[in-house]
């Protein structure tokens, strides 16, 4: 089999609004290119009005989730989280010995992903950045997985978000998700959160909601949380990503185009440059949007200013 990571030079960043902040990667013709937002808008002037801030989905404010999920639910779940322990798995990196526990594909793509280009996104997020799969399922024409650290009641948080999503987003089909948590706290649901709002949901992404991650002061795992994605991805070509990356149109068939006919062969690396962009900029959609916006010095490498 033929086995390549696509990684890129992005980093998790902090959110402003509480919301998170996408980037964009590009191949045409062989070229790679990437694109990240940074994590503070530009300054307003007192008595303006604030600056356009990107959040997840807000291009779908007004739309109405239907009624009808378009993926397909594990555990009981959206409504209920009942599982056997046979079930649960430890992470990838220690086996037994690993503080943290899976459990995997509580959301677990169709069946019709095998028409799909073969090569995975595999990405991971904490519970209240969830949203962001959606933005990658509309871009990504692959398959997706995607690993969510949820300490017990931070569950709920992320399952609302995934059934919004899923609710609202067609191409939420090709998603598979797995949830991560420390051994003494098993994921939970609590109280139901059945609120009304719009496909944007600016409701759920609430900047001032206190997950138990938070309250706890308990580290996020990403590096887990990265393997778990990585591991459980049902092709052997993936792209390695953090959720505030966000894909250029076409890029799972470009890649597959610029790579076909090669011979196969294992532990191939390609490495997928990052950039970074204001985030009241609307993220570009392809290489020739990235290319003007890097021309007029809208869009930059990612940390240029950061670290030399």
């Amino acid at each position: 089999f033929e086995l390549f990571h696509v990684l890129t030079s992005g980093v998790r960043l902090k959110s402003v609004s509480g919301v998170v902040h996408p980037c964009a990667v590009s191949i045409q013709n062989g070229d790679t290119d990437a694109l990240i937002k940074r994590t503070q808008p530009s300054p307003q002037q007192d008595g303006q009005p604030e600056a356009f801030v990107f959040s997840a989905g807000m291009h779908m404010a007004g739309l109405q989730p239907r009624n009808k999920s378009h993926c397909t639910w594990h555990y009981g779940l959206p409504d209920v989280l009942s599982y056997p322990a046979s079930k649960i798995t430890w992470s990838p990196e220690i086996g037994e010995k690993s503080p943290y526990r899976v459990l995997p594909f509580i959301l677990r793509g169709a069946e019709e992903q095998d028409k799909l280009p073969q090569v995975t996104l595999c990405t991971h997020a904490t519970a209240d950045q969830a949203y962001g799969i959606l933005e990658l399922a509309q871009r990504w024409e692959g398959p997706l997985t995607l690993a969510i650290f949820t300490p017990g009641l931070d569950a709920g948080i992320a399952v609302a978000l995934l059934d919004r999503a899923c609710r609202c987003e067609p191409e939420m089909y090709k998603v598979a998700v797995h949830l991560i948590f420390p051994a003494g706290r098993p994921p939970a649901l609590g109280q139901p959160q059945r609120s009304q709002g719009d496909c944007a949901a600016s409701d759920l992404q609430r900047g001032d909601r206190e997950t138990e991650r938070r309250q706890r002061d308990m580290a996020y795992p990403i590096n887990v949380a990265r393997n778990v994605a990585r591991t459980l991805a049902n092709t052997t070509r993936v792209l390695v990503t953090d959720i505030e990356l966000l894909p250029s149109e076409r890029l799972a068939s470009g890649f597959m185009h610029y790579i076909r006919g090669r011979p196969p062969k294992t532990g191939i690396v390609f490495v997928v440059p990052a950039f970074e962009i204001e985030s009241n900029e609307q993220p570009p959609k392809t290489k020739k949007e990235l290319l003007l916006a890097t021309k007029t010095g809208v869009a930059v490498y990612f940390h240029r200013y950061s670290f030399k």
